[in-house]
């Protein structure tokens, strides 16, 4: 078995061996990109099935990468142990059950827990070579990158991932945990395209695990969080029930295929954690409305905020830029001033519906919904550039100022980046 121990030391050290960076070949990369006509190509092989009342669903496919989200203590990592020890011991199912995770391609398990120390990382550990009925497995290497520092994490993982025989299967738990500002989209981008390429280049799925964002929202956190969502091949959510808080569902939130139906698991005193078998969405304290309220999150465009939101979101955004804003500069205000807006407007009400971070997307389908409405171009007075400016409709803000004047720290044009 590779001695993981000395690769976290090497790195952490700076000592592990580093192949000098080439410049980017981005003629060869083109003709690698273009696709042959003539060929078929086949569908993403699954390493697991996901097996539910007869259905057979194709579960964390190779090349792919898969989001794992949820609410502090929802058992979003519970379930996933759950599934890592249905992949490394394909232990028979009991008489009786109709729900079940079955593995297809056998492999090992690179478990890169960057959240709870060693003893919290050993429990986890432990339960999946529990559920597994196993005392040890050399398919399953379970890693405590708590003490290092973000860029020595990602590190870490590529070396793991490239040292390890037979790795299949690469779960980040706590993916905001090997970035150095979870908020900056920049780098958001840049640690998912990471992980997408650790998936392609070695034939294998990831996993990230997230946390949602604070309040009612439903999005898996921050910047890192939309991106992952729009990446992933499957988005997995995990939400406590309101009332047995032993029990969780869990819900495809999204995905490229066909869904799997809502299921639940259960983790009670003094056993294991084990999927409910007899469980339906309609006879749960959630109630089946659960998958139909995260798509109408999901659905709350720009058109389905209310009115006076939109006029306290551009007045506090131009306070401060009488002369008006490029297009690229004003997106970035929006992304950098929803946020503040949400949580004075929605984060205390129980609305499943609304987003509490923006993408840029998101944020160009404001820009196009203001347009000649809420805003208007002008002449920048600089050649045939224009600026951004709010419409001569909507100028007036005597009943904006006292909201304005509480946000106008926050929108300084030092501030603001």
């Amino acid at each position: 078995m590779i001695e993981v121990r000395e690769i976290l030391s090497d790195v952490a050290a700076g000592e592990a061996a580093e192949a000098p960076e080439q410049e980017f070949d981005a003629l060869a990369a083109f003709g690698k990109s273009i696709l042959d006509q003539k060929r078929d190509y086949p569908l993403p092989q699954p390493l697991m099935h996901f097996v539910q009342n007869g259905k057979i669903f194709p579960h964390r496919t190779k090349k792919s990468f898969s989001l794992q989200q949820g609410k502090q203590k929802s058992k979003k990592t519970t379930e996933l142990a759950m599934e890592v020890a249905a992949y490394i011991n394909n232990y028979p199912v009991n008489e009786g059950e109709t729900i079940y995770f079955e593995c297809v391609e056998p492999g090992v398990v690179l478990f890169f827990d960057n959240e709870q120390g060693e003893s919290y990382a050993a429990r986890t550990m432990k339960l999946i070579l529990a559920l597994a009925n196993l005392k040890e497995s050399d398919r399953l290497i379970y890693c405590d990158l708590r003490e290092f520092r973000p860029k020595e994490r990602k590190k870490v993982i590529a070396a793991g991932v490239k040292s390890t025989p037979n790795v299949k299967w690469v779960i980040v738990d706590g993916i905001v945990d090997v970035m150095d500002d979870f908020m900056s989209a920049e780098e958001g981008h840049l640690v998912i395209t990471d992980l997408l390429k650790l998936s392609s280049q070695h034939d294998i799925h990831v996993t990230g695990v997230l946390h949602q964002n604070k309040g009612a929202s439903k999005e898996a956190r921050a910047h890192v969080g939309s991106i992952a969502g729009q990446k992933c091949e499957m988005e997995i959510m995990v939400e406590r029930d309101t009332e047995n808080k032993n029990l969780s569902v869990v819900s495809a939130k999204e995905t490229r295929g066909l869904p799997f139906e809502d299921f639940a698991i259960i983790w009670e005193e003094g056993a294991l954690p084990r999927i409910v078998q007899d469980w339906s969405a309609s006879n749960s304290n959630n109630t089946g409305s659960l998958r139909q309220m995260v798509k109408k999150q999901k659905d709350w465009e720009p058109n389905d905020y209310p009115v006076y939101f939109h006029l306290i979101f551009l007045h506090s955004i131009f306070a401060h830029y009488p002369d008006g804003l490029s297009a690229g500069d004003f997106k970035k205000k929006m992304i950098k001033a929803w946020p503040v807006l949400y949580q004075d407007h929605f984060d205390e009400i129980e609305d499943y519906y609304t987003r509490s971070t923006i993408s840029e997307y998101f944020a160009r389908s404001l820009k196009t919904f203001y347009e000649d409405v809420y805003t208007k171009e002008f002449p920048s007075g600089k050649g045939t550039s224009k600026v951004i400016k709010i419409h001569s409709d909507h100028e007036d803000k005597k009943l904006l100022v006292d909201l304005v004047e509480k946000l106008n720290h926050l929108f300084q044009p030092s501030t603001i980046v």
